[in-house]
């Protein structure tokens, strides 16, 4: 165990390989994961750092962050990495959340922190409760795909800095609206070239969107 990750790694990998204090150890693959490599970790936690480059990362189920919690929740530190809900839970989402208080406006913490980062793929969860769901900023290569960002406060998903080729599709991102008008489902703020089709975000009681100038290929339909 190392900051909420739970280590595996597939047949046909070496034995064992220890590193960071963790041991990790063989175990076969289940068809079930989808997979596409065979270094793969699992996150429990909110607190995770993720610091190792080219892994694929599991969320087996729903957990939530600590009361108070005003951090990020996880936070990418690597490069060619994806997050991704196991199709083990139904529907293929994982939840992670923020406990529910009776106030929106007072969200805090970030679901997702993605900054200064190259080849990131977040796919197949469900982000809730938090101040801000998803910040993605100054990234090269980022796909956020089939995911449901909502009720969080002030943003649902931001794209800031000079983020080249952001990759939106698929997602739900609605209904984030914490802070009243000041609340956005996509604020859209990079210079970077950002791209996506078939998105839901914006029109829903106090939140919009903001689609800056580099984001004009964002495509979505209003929630």
């Amino acid at each position: 165990n190392n900051n909420g990750l739970n280590d595996i790694m597939c047949a046909g990998s070496p034995s064992s390989i220890t590193g960071s204090g963790n041991t990790y150890s063989t175990q076969t693959c289940g068809v079930s994961l989808s997979v596409g490599n065979c270094y793969v970790d699992y996150i429990t936690s909110c607190g995770t750092d993720i610091t190792r480059n080219g892994m694929t990362y599991i969320i087996p189920y729903t957990f939530t962050a600590p009361d108070l919690f005003d951090g990020t929740c996880i936070n990418v530190s690597a490069d060619n990495v994806v997050i991704k809900g196991t199709p083990l839970i139904i529907g293929g989402t994982a939840i992670i959340g923020a406990p529910q208080i009776s106030d929106p406006s007072q969200f805090i913490g970030t679901g997702v922190g993605i900054k200064g980062r190259k080849n990131i793929t977040l796919s197949g969860l469900s982000i809730t409760n938090f101040n801000i769901g998803v910040d993605v900023d100054s990234n090269n290569l980022t796909n956020i795909i089939g995911n449901r960002i909502v009720s969080n406060g002030l943003y649902g998903l931001i794209i800031q800095g000079n983020s080249v080729s952001t990759n939106v599709t698929n997602n739900n991102v609605c209904l984030n609206e914490g802070s009243g008008t000041a609340s956005l489902d996509i604020n859209c703020i990079s210079t970077g070239i950002v791209r996506g089709i078939g998105n839901t975000a914006g029109g829903s009681g106090g939140s919009g969107n903001y689609i800056g100038p580099s984001c004009t290929t964002l495509g979505f339909s209003s929630c």
